[in-house]
């Protein structure tokens, strides 16, 4: 677990655990993080889907693609939003890519800055 400096936030690894929590979020957000999403069948908008999504970086870290993480607020432990790192390249040149979202309600309070 990480927790923000200014302790309003923590990040923690997403387990299995936390499908209908991320779906919550998804499904809350759907229209309003739509532009920025790619196209997804209406399986991934399931828990199941959410599951899936989220088994897909859980395993042996030298092995796994991509890994990721809730944004969650300190005081009440609800799932703000998700932050992904994919493409992890190991070996020499230690890389990946870096994606997030945070819900709508959560915007302009600086948990992603």
């Amino acid at each position: 677990m990480i927790r923000s400096k200014d302790g309003r936030i923590f990040l923690q690894l997403l387990q299995v655990e936390h499908a209908r929590e991320l779906l919550d979020l998804r499904l809350r957000n759907h229209h309003y993080l739509q532009p920025f999403e790619p196209i997804r069948d209406a399986s991934f908008f399931t828990v199941e889907g959410q599951e899936a999504d989220i088994q897909s970086g859980i395993g042996d870290k030298d092995r796994i693609s991509s890994q990721l993480f809730g944004i969650f607020i300190e005081e009440t432990n609800e799932l703000a939003g998700r932050i992904a790192l994919t493409g992890i390249a190991r070996g020499p040149f230690q890389n990946a890519n870096l994606g997030y979202f945070i819900g709508r309600e959560h915007q302009g309070k600086g948990y992603t800055t």
